[in-house]
């Protein structure tokens, strides 16, 4: 089974961006002997470990109810299906949209 949502690498180097820029992790160097040159490496910063985890808490809670509206929509039918997503993107303020959340 594949996964629901991929993260491209462009999103996942902006979302490093903005929690190193938050401070809320930190960026090292470590050198491996068997390799060349040292590797940047990240880590939680200790005083923002509670903020690092509410964040990550907020994340998965977000993924969770994304992941199950996603198989809602999956289990209904097609013309039901197509509905529910032209609904959104009414609400959202978007017409004619040809996406359809990769939802199949």
């Amino acid at each position: 089974m594949q996964p629901i949502f991929k993260l491209s690498h462009p999103v996942l180097c902006k979302a490093v961006n903005l929690l190193l820029k938050e401070g809320v992790i930190e960026q090292y160097k470590e050198r491996n002997k068997r390799r060349g040159r040292p590797r940047k490496m990240l880590r939680v910063n200790e005083s923002q470990r509670k903020r690092a985890e509410n964040l990550a808490f907020k994340w998965n809670a977000y993924l969770f109810s994304l992941t199950a509206a996603v198989k809602a929509l999956r289990a209904q039918p097609e013309d039901a299906r197509q509905k529910a997503i032209a609904a959104y993107y009414e609400n959202v303020g978007l017409k004619n949209q040809s996406l359809n959340f990769g939802i199949k």
